[in-house]
């Protein structure tokens, strides 16, 4: 998917917004109230964040950044492998439903794999890892 430049800066404005907060902190709208740009621009470059993997939906106003998927990451690394929801939801002291969001993300970039309650750190994940060097 290509995007106009347009697009591109704002999406990248977006994810310097949500990589430089708490996790799910923000949402569309707190969003665009910091960068000063109407509601649905907001949502509508998120939507294309969304089909690009560079942003992932929590619920319909809430969203992870790349940055903040790899922080999470980051820390699960002090899990055992496998490792489960539960595992993960009590090292990155977040609700199910985020913890859910967070892992079905790292799902679709490839950095996780295994069934639910026995998953493991991939190859990807860990070379990604070693890249980015994500903190906190």
């Amino acid at each position: 998917m290509s995007l106009s430049n347009a697009q591109e800066a704002l999406l990248s404005r977006i994810e310097t917004v949500l990589d430089q907060s708490e996790i799910a902190s923000l949402t569309s709208r707190l969003i665009a109230t910091e960068l000063r740009v109407p509601p649905q621009a907001v949502e509508e470059i998120s939507e294309l964040g969304v089909i690009a993997l560079r942003l992932f939906p929590i619920d319909t106003q809430r969203l992870l950044s790349k940055g903040q998927v790899g922080r999470l990451l980051a820390k699960l690394t002090e899990a055992n492998e496998p490792f489960g929801t539960a595992e993960a939801r009590d090292i990155w002291q977040l609700t199910r439903s985020i913890t859910i969001a967070a892992l079905t993300a790292m799902d679709q970039l490839g950095w996780i794999s295994g069934p639910i309650g026995a998953r493991t750190i991939t190859e990807a994940g860990r070379e990604w890892l070693a890249q980015s060097s994500p903190t906190e």
